[in-house]
């Protein structure tokens, strides 16, 4: 946990996303799908911080598809999914702000 952040930190945690998106809680477990989801999305968010670390902000295009895709296999609300995008593209927030800007002139 004191370690630089590396990218194998970035590869586990998306491997342990992986495996957990592959258990299929059945539909009497709505509590723990609940709690199964919202551990895989804090690991992926964990993955998308680790990445960031570790190449400075700029997440490489292939990272970026796979945490995308990996967000996809889960139920994310609409204010996190939003929260998501921005920082996986964090260009998406320089093309708002530029809209907005356009919009109020």
């Amino acid at each position: 946990m004191t370690q630089k952040k590396q990218e194998k930190h970035v590869k586990g945690y998306l491997v342990v996303a992986q495996e957990l998106l592959k258990l299929k809680p059945t539909a009497t477990d709505s509590e723990t799908a609940a709690a199964l989801n919202q551990f895989v999305q804090l690991t992926l968010l964990s993955a998308l911080n680790a990445c960031q670390l570790t190449h400075a902000g700029r997440l490489p295009l292939h990272m970026r598809s796979k945490l995308v895709m990996l967000f996809a296999r889960t139920k994310v609300e609409r204010g996190k999914a939003k929260h998501i995008l921005f920082s996986v593209f964090p260009e998406l927030r320089a093309l708002r702000d530029a809209l907005r800007k356009t919009v109020r002139m």
